[in-house]
Order: structure tokens, then C-alpha cells, then sequence
């Protein structure tokens, strides 16, 4: 994300924010980050229960353990995008 200097240059915004955030503050947005990836992938699980449902196909709660899995490992990989991004 950039934003815009005085003089009209570009500049990222998590450098112009640099050492303007108290350690809380990093915390309580890592964390709400952490609830946003966590809240997608109980969404995406329950969607996927949802179709199987639909679909009338028997899911069993091994394979729906291991989408849930799945799932979870990748927002583990965006999170990591996510922090060496603002790194």
C-alpha cells in the first residue's frame, strides 16, 4: 500500500508508520489478522460441509479433517505473506 508525500512522491505506508506503533497495537492488528484468515478458513470449511450436503455425496470426518487441514495450512502461508510484507 502506498501513500503520498507533501512534495508528491510515493511512499510505502507501512514506512511513513514506521515506529509509530506500540507494541499493543502490533499485537492487536497481527491478531486481527489472525481472526480474519481463521474466521475464512471455518467459512470455507463449513461451505465445503454445506456442498457435500447439497450434493448428497457422504463426507466423511477424516477427509473434511484433513480440508480443514489443508485449509488452515494455507492461511498459515498468506499470514507468513502478510508479515514479510510489512516486514
Amino acid at each position: 500500500m502506498r501513500g503520498w508525500t507533501e512534495d508528491g512522491g510515493s511512499v510505502r505506508v507501512a514506512d511513513m508508520e514506521y515506529g509509530t506503533e506500540s507494541g499493543l497495537e502490533s499485537l492487536f492488528r497481527y491478531f486481527s489478522i489472525l481472526v480474519v484468515a481463521g474466521g475464512g478458513v471455518a467459512l470455507a470449511a463449513f461451505l465445503l460441509l454445506l456442498l457435500g450436503v447439497w450434493s448428497n455425496r457422504q463426507i466423511t470426518k477424516e477427509r473434511f479433517l484433513q480440508t480443514v487441514a489443508f485449509l488452515a495450512v494455507l492461511m498459515v502461508i498468506f499470514l507468513l505473506m502478510i508479515y514479510l510484507y510489512f516486514l
